[in-house]
C-alpha cells in the first residue's frame, strides 16, 4: 500500500487551551455537524468514538472515526473504513488568544480515488474545508 500525506493549517482566534478543550470532544461534532459541508450524520458512540456518515463529490460513505487526545497538544485520530486515515490535529500556540491548527493526514491515495473519485489535491481542497469548519467550531464554541 503506498501512502501519501498532507499537511494544511490554519490559525485560530482563541487559546489552544480553549481550542483543545472543544476539538478533542467527539460530542462537539456531532452538536456542530452543520460546519462541515456534505457531513450527513455524527453519532457519537463513546468518549471518543463516532460513526460519520457524509457525501464527497457525490459518493456517500460511512465510517467510524477514534479521536486519541493528548492533553492540549494534539488529537490524533484514526478513520476506519473504505478509505482509512490516520493522522493528527496539532494544536500551536502563537499568542495568548491566537492558536494554529496544523492537520496531519497519511493515507492510500488509490483507496481514496477508489472511493471517493478524488484526487490528491481535491482531498486536500476537502481537509482545508474540515479545517475551516473545525476553526468555526473552536472560535465559537458550543451555540
Amino acid at each position: 500500500m503506498a501512502t501519501a500525506t498532507i499537511d494544511r493549517s490554519i490559525d485560530i482566534d482563541c487559546s489552544q487551551h480553549e481550542a483543545f478543550e472543544v476539538l478533542s470532544r467527539i460530542d462537539v461534532f456531532s452538536q456542530f455537524h452543520s460546519k462541515f459541508a456534505g457531513l450527513e450524520q455524527i453519532e457519537t458512540l463513546g468518549v471518543n468514538t463516532a460513526h460519520i456518515v457524509e457525501v464527497v463529490e457525490g459518493q456517500r460513505e460511512e465510517f467510524d472515526i477514534e479521536l486519541t487526545p493528548v492533553p492540549e497538544e494534539r488529537i490524533d485520530y484514526r478513520i476506519l473504513g473504505s478509505a482509512p486515515m490516520d493522522g493528527s490535529l496539532t494544536l500551536r500556540k502563537l499568542d495568548e488568544q491566537h492558536t494554529q491548527l496544523q492537520l496531519h493526514a497519511e493515507f492510500d491515495p488509490q483507496r481514496v480515488s477508489d472511493v471517493y473519485h478524488l484526487s490528491q489535491q481535491e482531498l486536500e481542497g476537502h481537509l482545508q474545508d474540515r479545517l475551516q469548519g473545525m476553526k468555526a467550531i473552536a472560535e465559537g464554541g458550543p451555540e
